[in-house]
């Protein structure tokens, strides 16, 4: 049996989709977060994880809840 994703890397798939949606690329989310574009491609890449202060420093950015985020990310990795 595969071992089930971590959280945090679903975190970061949902925000990921939901910018590329939504067409904001990650240099406007850095500018509008306040998160840097290398730690965001780091993030969406794998390579690392955002704390909850960027998570919500991002989400508001996208006009997202970092709850629905989260509970997004949780039903995927339960599915």
């Amino acid at each position: 049996m595969p071992e089930p994703q971590r959280l945090a890397t679903l975190v970061a798939t949902v925000v990921r989709n939901y910018a590329e949606e939504t067409y904001v690329s990650q240099a406007e989310l850095s500018r509008k977060s306040g998160v840097s574009q290398p730690h965001i491609s780091n993030v969406f890449t794998g390579k690392s994880v955002f704390s909850i202060d960027q998570l919500d420093a991002i989400c508001s950015a996208l006009g997202l809840k970092v709850t629905a985020v989260i509970h997004e990310a949780d039903s995927a990795r339960r599915r």
